[in-house]
């Protein structure tokens, strides 16, 4: 029962201190409640006197915000008209610059008009400058020397003679390459070379086609010389085609040699080489002994030189045979005044008319 009893105080002491602490907590719960009542109303109270401060506060920000805003306005305001005036100008610079153009473009237009004209007048001036040039080319050629005029004439006549008498030559002995391969260096002679005319050592013809050679140049001297020369035979019907009046003062025959033997041996045996020719030439057409000269002396002759005027160097057969040879030179009549040159084409123009 004691025990029970003990047990029973125990617990009721024990449920004593349990209501106590509860008790306590509810009290601090309250004064908590107490104290956080009035603080939320002091809070409130601090609240509402605040408002008024904030929301001036908000107006002093809102019109510090409207200042700064008007401010920038202003002063975009002011940028914006300093952009306008600058890019009016700007305009101005453009519209000045445009007209300047216009008044350059124009001037270019007027230079390039003035360029083309003086082009133009220098096109026409060169024109001019070379027809006064030629006029007075043709002015000197009128005013030049008639002597020297003459000789420039007969020259030539000489080397178309002698470019006549190897064509027709050549066209006569086909079969024989280079019968007459070239004029002399001077125009002035026909060379006949080829394997030589001559045997060697002696004034007898290799064949009897280079005899016929020779006899061929007859007949064609004999179509050639009534032009060039004075001759009593009428040369109405030769159409002639000689409008300088070049003459031929001789046509000779002459004969060369190779370097083989004595000198005086060559010196006869290129007479003898002459002379047969000539003999040959003479005997073929008799009528070209007939042909003078402004002397009035036949304008066939022949001559010797023997090895003295070689064409080639007598190192070789073939160089020898080249060199025992017949030149056929014609030597033209070259008066020495202007008088003496009218003489003799008068003379020519008397005896063309007969």
């Amino acid at each position: 029962m004691r025990a029970e009893a003990r047990q029973t105080v125990h617990e009721d002491e024990e449920e004593s201190a349990f209501i106590s602490m509860t008790d306590m907590t509810v009290g601090f719960l309250f004064i908590v409640m107490i104290l956080l009542a009035f603080f939320a109303s002091q809070f409130r109270q601090n609240t509402l006197k605040n408002v008024p401060m904030v929301e001036e506060n908000l107006y002093n920000r809102e019109k510090e915000l409207r200042n700064k805003i008007q401010q920038e306005l202003l002063r975009s305001q002011r940028e914006l008209i300093k952009l306008h005036d600058k890019n009016f100008e700007q305009e101005l610079l453009i519209t000045s610059i445009k007209n300047e153009n216009k008044i350059l473009t124009k001037n270019l237009s007027q230079k390039i008009e003035e360029n083309i004209k003086l082009i133009n007048e220098k096109n026409d001036l060169e024109i001019k400058i070379e027809n006064l040039n030629k006029e007075l080319r043709e002015l000197k050629a009128s005013m030049r020397d008639p002597l020297e005029t003459y000789l420039k004439q007969v020259s030539d006549a000489r080397r178309k003679l002698l470019e006549q008498l190897r064509n027709s030559l050549n066209a006569d002995f086909p079969d024989i390459p280079n019968l007459t391969e070239k004029l002399t260096e001077q125009s002035d002679a026909l060379r006949f070379e080829g394997d030589g005319l001559f045997i060697k050592g002696k004034d007898i013809f290799v064949s009897q086609q280079k005899e016929d050679i020779i006899k061929q140049l007859a007949i064609r001297l004999n179509e050639i010389l009534p032009c060039y020369t004075f001759t009593a035979t009428s040369r109405s019907e030769l159409k002639c085609e000689n409008p300088n009046i070049a003459i031929i003062e001789a046509v000779q025959v002459e004969g060369h040699t190779d370097s083989d033997g004595s000198y005086n041996r060559n010196i006869e045996l290129s007479a003898t080489r002459a002379t047969t020719t000539f003999k040959l030439i003479i005997e073929t057409v008799p009528g070209l002994r007939e042909f003078k000269n402004s002397k009035d002396q036949a304008v066939m002759s022949f001559a010797g030189y023997g090895p003295d005027r070689p064409i080639a160097t007598n190192n070789t057969e073939k160089e020898k045979a080249k060199n025992r040879r017949i030149d056929l030179r014609f030597i033209m009549v070259t008066p020495s005044s202007i008088a003496e040159m009218e003489t003799i084409r008068t003379k020519f123009r008397d005896l063309q008319v007969k």
